[in-house]
């Protein structure tokens, strides 16, 4: 093993050292990012998941799409799930949307505060809001009448239970896409 003793080559190894450790712990900090955002999502899904297994046992996890939403501008992460055929929520109309927001008074935790049948594609997400939670745009057709896009209100319980039965769209265009093309 050679020994350096000149000040120039203990200098170049201070150096070289600090950067390894100084990469190490940039990796560190990466990846704990990277797991911080990893376990948010799968406690998204999991609040989700809790959410529709506490209204219906029989709800499994795949028979919905999740996305991320923040309805009452509070800086928490509500949510959205749409129904798939499979899950029993979908008929020849459309299939339920389940709207959720989350409860800071109980850890986050979501409240379920709508379950709307006939729901078609896209939903979007309105500018406009009805107290405090925000609109949420939805098409509706069958049943002999033609396909219409709807405004889903919330009424300060719930949002609107029957798309069929909600007003038509009042010309909102300001909108965020959740589902659909």
């Amino acid at each position: 093993m050679k020994i350096f003793k000149s000040p120039k080559a203990l200098g170049f190894c201070a150096i070289v050292v600090t950067a390894t450790v100084l990469g190490a712990c940039a990796n560190t900090v990466q990846d704990t990012h990277a797991n911080k955002a990893s376990s948010l999502e799968k406690s998204l899904e999991a609040r989700v998941q809790d959410t529709l297994y506490g209204y219906d046992a029989n709800i499994k996890l795949g028979q919905y799409e999740v996305k991320s939403v923040n309805l009452n501008d509070d800086g928490m992460d509500d949510a959205v799930a749409l129904m798939h055929f499979e899950s029993g929520y979908c008929g020849n109309g459309g299939c339920a949307l389940m709207t959720m927001i989350a409860d800071p008074d109980n850890h986050g935790k979501f409240k379920l505060v709508g379950d709307t049948s006939l729901v078609k594609q896209p939903i979007l997400k309105s500018a406009n809001s009805t107290h405090g939670l925000s609109d949420i745009l939805v098409w509706v057709s069958g049943g002999g009448y033609p396909a219409a896009q709807v405004v889903l209100k919330y009424d300060g319980q719930k949002y609107t239970d029957n798309a069929s039965v909600a007003l038509e769209n009042d010309n909102s265009t300001d909108a965020e896409l959740l589902f659909g093309p």
